[in-house]
């Protein structure tokens, strides 16, 4: 899903990062960037859609809510999220007063995923910028 997030757009930089327009454009909401989201494979074929599975959906709302903690690279891709701007979401959004470890492992294949299709796409319009 974070691959799916990230692959909407050929290059991230702090003037144009748009990485997931559903948030402002729907009021801001999480949940309704999931529904959107969900709106939007229901239209996709069954054989390109991503099934949200309910044991994720916590990890997937927290990873959607801490879109605006990336740390970023000179050239505007993103590097990592900042873990202190996620604890801090994750105790507003869930009521946690300690993150689980498998939440946050979950957080961490999503982060994985997102910057290396973010790279990948990166690299497709900037071919020689970043090695492969």
């Amino acid at each position: 899903m974070a691959a799916a997030i990230a692959g909407g757009r050929p290059a991230a930089t702090d003037a144009d990062d748009d990485s997931f327009d559903d948030l402002a454009s729907l009021g801001g909401t999480v949940g309704e960037a999931i529904a959107a989201f969900k709106e939007r494979q229901a239209a996709v074929p069954p054989e390109e859609a991503i099934e949200v599975w309910e044991e994720n959906e916590m990890v997937i709302r927290w990873f959607l809510a801490v879109m605006t903690q990336w740390r970023r690279a000179a050239n505007g891709l993103p590097t990592g999220l900042d873990y202190s701007g996620c604890r801090e979401v994750a105790q507003m959004l869930f009521q946690l007063t300690a993150i689980p470890a498998e939440m946050f492992a979950g957080l961490q294949v999503m982060e994985l995923a997102y910057v290396q299709r973010r790279v990948e796409l990166y690299s497709a319009q900037q071919p020689g910028r970043i090695d492969r």
